[in-house]
């Protein structure tokens, strides 16, 4: 039986970041007649803060960032990448940072979930990840508490999701990142696929 937390516990840290070429703004201060140029329309807000939304002009993702409305200090600040062509695809989380976000990461999380599944242009329908600091761990399990989400994970070799707390064949779904990285380098390539688990958040309307 696997809980959710020793599944998540195994979703490694990925070496490669995506984006790279991204920093993050957390702690910069931007005033308000500057706000929208380097940050995108402010959509809607989270705990009195104001969300800035803007979609990369490719539509491979979106930067989504969280501005303090007295201090002008950035927040918090994600980077996405969409998962597929379609506006209702999810996104992988590519870099997250926040500092002095009121309601925390997971509760941000929850909100721009809540909002896709209201319909909103900026939410968003589901969140993945799959490059797990200890930080990231620990919001993510925040997360799989908040109402109305469903966390679980994913099967890359099999492409199916996988209930979190049920009992897994962990030999044919996945490797232990000590595994591979205890493994001979000319077996890398055929455990790559294996190791490289996600989680997946969305948010299911209650049920009136």
């Amino acid at each position: 039986m696997k809980t959710f937390l020793e599944y998540i516990n195994e979703v490694t840290t990925n070496d490669i970041t995506r984006r790279s070429n991204m920093h993050t703004l957390v702690g910069t201060k931007i005033g308000d007649r500057n706000a929208e140029k380097h940050l995108g329309k402010k959509t809607f807000t989270y705990n009195g803060q104001h969300v800035h939304v803007r979609d990369f002009k490719d539509g491979s993702g979106k930067e989504i960032s969280v501005r303090h409305p007295e201090t002008g200090k950035i927040v918090a600040q994600i980077h996405t990448s969409r998962m597929g062509g379609s506006k209702k695809a999810g996104h992988i989380i590519d870099t997250a940072a926040a500092k002095g976000l009121k309601g925390g990461m997971d509760g941000l999380y929850h909100h721009l979930l809540k909002k896709g599944a209201e319909g909103h242009e900026h939410g968003l329908t589901s969140i993945v990840g799959d490059n797990q600091s200890h930080g990231a761990q620990k919001v993510w399990t925040k997360l799989s508490t908040k109402p109305n989400i469903t966390v679980h994970g994913w099967d890359h070799v099999h492409h199916k999701p996988i209930n979190l707390g049920k009992k897994l064949d962990t030999d044919e779904t996945h490797v232990s990142h000590s595994d591979y990285k205890g493994a001979d380098p000319e077996e890398h390539e055929d455990l790559k696929h294996t190791e490289r688990m996600k989680v997946v958040a969305s948010y299911h309307k209650p049920v009136k």
